[in-house]
């Protein structure tokens, strides 16, 4: 059976969404003086700069991250894990498997989990501010960054819920990635285990397929957990940062403030959200092995210590910073009226800043 592969998938994937993000950004049309669509264009906006301005170029961060969560459980004995480091788990994967394994291993699921659970979160987040706080009302000051962070946990949470199955076939690929020879792994933590998924269409479809609609669904409350306490968290940093900057150091809109938003909100997402995202990768991964993820977090700590729940920050840290960061093009360094891609994105969908 001819299977298409993960690297044409993701071309098919870019291109389909990329045409109707040109779509929008062509349509001029405005209801009350407002871009028509407007809620869908946030959303959608959103999502299409995470998964492609950022989860694509470092997605190898996080192919990083869940081999380094996962190990442990799969192998109990310390001193026969291959994965104990971030540099020593990206020069084993390229070492064993090459760089192509590393940089593209579930690329496709990622991108379609971001465009779906990025962009409920992100793009959500402005209308959860306008229609909940209030947010454009001309006689209302700023919300404060308690308000901030609970349209971050609502926007987080819901996304994350939604996208829950995408991010099972993310993880699982992610996990059972390795060299093959004759439809078998024979590198990696899978190694003897027959090869499973070929491509991030594929396999949420086998997913679906073999194991049933509510399997899709295992882990969904770490996940929620996740998304809630580090999108609550890291938005509200984001723009209350922004804030700060512009109110009490005279900053104004562009690339200086956006980068230093960008790396506290990203430094405080990965902090925030770690213990559950650890939980999350494993219980996912091999949910055959827990009954919950509450008998995956004692498991975890049991073995490994409560400092087992911060395995993996480096590579989240990395990811979560350059998502935010990499949204700025290069001319960002060669002048300082540009903002992010994600910023003038926005402007061309008639949308404003973000925030």
């Amino acid at each position: 059976m001819n299977v298409i592969s993960e690297g044409r998938s993701l071309v098919i994937l870019f291109a389909g969404s990329s045409a109707v993000l040109v779509g929008l950004i062509f349509d001029k049309t405005k209801t009350d003086g407002k871009p028509r669509y407007r809620n869908f264009r946030e959303i959608y906006s959103s999502g299409w700069c995470t998964a492609f301005c950022g989860t694509a170029l470092f997605n190898w961060t996080d192919v990083a991250k869940v081999r380094m969560q996962a190990e442990s459980m799969s192998v109990p004995d310390p001193s026969r894990r291959i994965y104990t480091t971030f540099s020593r788990t990206l020069s084993t994967i390229v070492a064993q498997e090459g760089i192509w394994s590393l940089l593209s291993t579930g690329i496709v699921s990622a991108c379609y989990r971001d465009m779906l659970y990025s962009g409920i979160r992100y793009g959500a987040y402005p209308i959860v501010k306008r229609v909940v706080f209030g947010s454009e009302d001309p006689n209302r000051g700023d919300l404060g960054i308690g308000k901030k962070m609970l349209a971050g946990t609502i926007t987080g949470g819901f996304g994350a819920f939604l996208a829950n199955p995408t991010d099972v076939v993310k993880i699982r690929m992610q996990r059972e990635a390795g060299r093959a020879e004759h439809g078998r792994f024979v590198t990696g933590l899978a190694k003897g285990q027959v090869v499973r998924y070929h491509n991030g269409f594929q396999a949420i479809s086998h997913l679906i397929r073999e194991e049933g609609f509510l399997r899709c669904y295992t882990g969904s409350s770490a996940t929620v957990v996740r998304a809630a306490m580090g999108t609550g968290a890291q938005l509200a940093a984001y723009d209350h940062t922004k804030h700060i900057g512009k109110l009490h150091f005279g900053a104004s809109e562009g690339p200086v403030l956006h980068i230093i938003a960008s790396l506290v909100s990203g430094l405080t997402f990965a902090t925030f959200a770690a213990p559950a995202d650890v939980i999350k990768s494993r219980y996912m991964s091999e949910p055959d092995r827990f009954t919950s993820p509450i008998d995956c977090l004692v498991k975890l700590i049991r073995t490994d210590g409560p400092l087992a729940l911060f395995r993996g920050w480096t590579p989240s840290a990395v990811r979560i910073c350059s998502l935010f960061v990499v949204m700025t093009p290069i001319r960002v360094f060669l002048t300082a009226t540009q903002p992010q891609i994600y910023e003038q994105i926005r402007q061309a969908l008639g949308l404003g800043w973000f925030g």
